[in-house]
């Protein structure tokens, strides 16, 4: 199938078929470190399984498509739509700092001495949260 630039395709993967659920093509094809989230998921979870197995355990797979399966596939397409908005607004804001006035390290407050030093053990801190010495 031919993909078109914004506009939605099918999901069809694996042993799984999902006829009438429409994906936009973004979410599809969102990859981070050049895996496809999307894809992956799938195939983890189709019935011959993806990957490596570690056990036995590892073939026990459901014989068909389940309601946690679409509950998790649902909230997986959403984070990742969130994620793509996300990216744009952060990319938007990535400029705007970038385009801003650089300020030199000579020009920051120095740190008084008493705050250099690490907190000691159970203080609190400005915020009233306790703090704990590493």
């Amino acid at each position: 199938m031919a993909k078109v630039q914004g506009v939605a395709e099918p999901l069809l993967r694996g042993d799984w078929r999902f006829e009438y659920s429409f994906v936009e093509p973004e979410i599809m094809n969102y990859a981070v470190s050049g895996l496809n989230v999307v894809k992956s998921w799938l195939d983890y979870r189709k019935q011959g399984g993806h990957g490596r197995t570690s056990s036995a355990l590892d073939a026990i797979r459901p014989r068909e498509w389940n309601l946690d399966f679409t509950t998790e596939l649902l909230e997986l397409l959403w984070t990742l739509q969130h994620t793509l908005k996300l990216e744009m607004q952060t990319a938007s804001l990535l400029q705007i700092i970038v385009a801003g006035e650089l300020v030199r390290t000579d020009e920051l407050p120095q740190p008084t001495t008493e705050e250099r030093n690490a907190p000691a053990e159970n203080a609190l801190s400005e915020s009233g949260q306790q703090t704990m010495e590493m």
